[in-house]
């Protein structure tokens, strides 16, 4: 699938999810005025010792308009402030779903074999797909099931059932994860909480009916009162079926956007682990299994489309399903399937392998450093394959999960020692190697950023960076941001203040020798797109621009930027530019070759491409490409460069070689 269609796909669909939200809400408001007309009548003859004969005069006799707006103004604004205390609620992304879920954070460091898989899988599938690291979350229920959730991919998570970490194979549990991988980079992920929310919206009325009811229950009484309760507990009950006929609306309106994505994104993972077997038998293994992909150790019934699996049972199942039914999904991945489950032992835990978990994890593994264990590997093995440009531009590779990606993933894993992986699982060796890998080449410069470190730094994490430094020094530039990513994760496990203090001392040591230099740029790029949206309250940034032609001067200045960075010459960097500019089909495009202190320019332009809309973001990244590639030759800082802007973009990049 094209990942710009299918961004500005998803972003139609909060469209027509708001076209269809907007119907149910009216369907509420006409239902819920009809209700309290009847319940009006009811009072009325309930109260009354002469029995109405015209009940339908009566009835349309209630429908006066000043009721009648008044009962929509307050349907429409209960409606609208559910959802919207629900957006709060969920802000956080991910991880506010996980922990409504009862998920527990799988800890970086975890020392259970299982857990340690299910890392590695997503840790693998995180690099060949150009998106951050995510969390892990283990829900502890015996079905096997698996979620994504997340605004965005810098936000987003990743779930998994105790019941699928037991049952699937490693190749099956890859199937999984890259099925949900599909739901982040393609935008569903970020459709499923505004569903969340419009959902939660509309039962809103019922669980107001419900609390009538309920109210009225614990209150007791007499006769008399029981008289005067009678057309309140008739309005309780409309109420509440006002608000289950929206609910089993707004369920099909769930099912409806639902099914066609898990197709689409069980294609994506077949397509990317280039093995149908995985994700094809870890649905036979669902349906094999008693507990099948129902979640029962939490209440799933907001979040069941976001599930991998069938989590819930529906009312009518053929309109309510949020996913197809798993013979359907099985015979498009394999139509030779025989069409038989076979059962799976409940307690049956798959084995792992000791080359599958192959990192000794936790402190006592990052704590090796000081008897300096083990050996740098200062390069990527040199039968490593870089990943194919297809022909047609870079901008096809962006969001494209393919098979090549993850056996480059799985070298540049494999090359960074041992010592530094165990250190990018953990809180205090992550942060060491952040300020390690910031640390200036000048002695001088050096020592000044050694003593921030020691003074601003957290206990432990200076001892920690006095033992990385010599490791990150003989580190291959190529390794560099691959290692900065896989840190995230236990980065993200910081307390808030911890956060801040970490970044404090970041921003401390890019700015100790006076000026920033382009890697510098990138490596902060990073943290902040990736650790932003987790500890920070950020309002998304909203499209603005549908081409180009409309933010001119952030071409010039990116460009401009990422021509110098890889050309020495005036030349080169005029050729860079030429070839730049005729990607971009902007021909009166004059480059900029002045002088751009801390790289100002270059920030500022960066930062307006980021309110680009989707389908006007394969023209820069085509441009960019044909900027670093006008001379042959690739330079690591220009490869860096580009993963830097795509990120800012939001437009996930593989993990490409300068080799390519």
């Amino acid at each position: 699938m094209d990942f710009f269609s299918s961004q500005d796909k998803a972003r139609r669909k909060t469209f027509q999810l708001v076209l269809l939200f907007s119907a149910a809400v009216l369907g509420l408001i006409v239902l819920t005025n009809l209700v309290v007309a009847a319940g009006f009548v009811f009072a009325e003859n309930f109260n009354s010792t002469v029995v109405a004969v015209d009940l339908k005069q009566r009835f349309l006799d209630q429908l006066t308009p000043v009721r009648l707006g008044m009962i929509s103004a307050v349907v429409v604004s209960v409606v609208v402030l559910a959802s919207i205390y629900k957006l709060v609620v969920l802000s956080s992304g991910g991880r506010a779903i996980a922990e409504m879920l009862g998920a527990r954070l799988v800890p970086s460091m975890t020392q259970d074999r299982l857990e340690r898989r299910l890392i590695n899988v997503v840790e693998e599938m995180a690099i060949a797909s150009g998106t951050p690291v995510p969390p892990v979350y283990l829900m502890e229920d015996e079905a096997i099931n698996a979620f994504a959730a997340g605004y965005s991919a810098d936000d987003a998570v990743v779930g998994l059932t105790r019941g699928a970490l037991k049952h699937l194979s490693r190749d099956e549990l890859q199937g999984v994860i890259a099925h949900e991988f599909s739901h982040i980079v393609n935008g569903d992920s970020r459709l499923n909480i505004r569903l969340m929310a419009a959902l939660h919206g509309i039962l809103v009325i019922g669980i107001i009916g419900y609390s009538i009811l309920l109210g009225m229950g614990r209150g007791g009484g007499g006769s008399r009162r029981g008289n005067s309760a009678a057309p309140v507990l008739v309005m309780g009950i409309g109420l509440m079926v006002v608000g289950y006929a929206g609910t089993f609306f707004g369920n099909m309106i769930k099912a409806g956007v639902s099914r066609q994505r898990e197709f689409l994104a069980d294609a994506s993972a077949v397509q990317f682990t280039r093995d149908p077997g995985g994700i094809s038998g870890a649905l036979t293994k669902i349906g094999g299994l008693v507990h099948g992909s129902k979640i029962e150790s939490t209440n799933p019934q907001e979040a069941s489309h976001i599930f991998f699996g069938q989590a819930i049972t529906p009312l009518f199942s053929a309109l309510m399903s949020t996913h197809p039914p798993l013979e359907k999904r099985i015979k498009a991945i394999d139509p030779s399937w025989n069409g038989r489950f076979p059962a799976i032992e409940v307690e049956h835990v798959v084995e792992v392998p000791e080359e599958e978990v192959p990192v000794e994890s936790g402190i006592a593994g990052a704590m090796a450093f000081a008897v300096g264990a083990g050996t740098v590997r200062a390069d990527v093995s040199a039968t490593t394959r870089a990943a194919e440009v297809p022909e047609g531009g870079i901008d096809q590779r962006v969001g494209r999960l393919e098979a090549n990606d993850l056996d480059r993933a799985r070298e540049l894993i494999a090359a960074i020692p041992p010592e530094l992986m165990n250190a990018a699982h953990d809180p205090w060796g992550g942060r060491a190697l952040v300020y390690a890998l910031l640390l200036d080449p000048d002695s001088t410069v050096r020592e000044k950023q050694i003593e921030l470190v020691q003074v601003g730094a957290e206990a432990g994490v200076p001892e920690f960076l006095a033992r990385l430094v010599s490791r990150v020094d003989a580190l291959s530039h190529e390794l560099r941001v691959p290692l900065l990513e896989l840190v995230i994760p236990a980065l993200k496990s910081l307390s808030l203040e911890q956060y801040e203090r970490f970044s404090e001392v970041t921003t401390a040591l890019i700015k100790a020798d006076q000026q920033i230099d382009l890697f510098e740029w990138v490596l902060h790029q990073l943290l902040s797109q990736h650790l932003k949206p987790h500890f920070e309250s950020a309002r998304p940034i909203r499209p603005r621009y549908r081409r180009p032609e409309q933010v001119r001067d952030a071409c010039i200045a990116v460009l401009s930027t990422l021509a110098q960075s890889g050309n020495e010459s005036d030349a080169g960097r005029n050729r860079a530019f030429d070839a730049a500019r005729q990607a971009l089909g902007m021909d009166a495009l004059e480059p900029n070759w002045g002088p751009d202190p801390n790289h100002l320019r270059f920030q500022q332009g960066v930062s307006r491409f980021r309110k680009l809309y989707p389908l006007a973001k394969p023209r820069v990244l085509k441009a960019l490409a044909a900027c670093v590639m006008a001379d042959g030759e690739i330079r690591q800082i220009e490869l860096d460069l580009l993963k830097g802007v795509s990120a800012a973009l939001d437009c996930p990049m593989p993990p490409l070689s300068a080799d390519a």
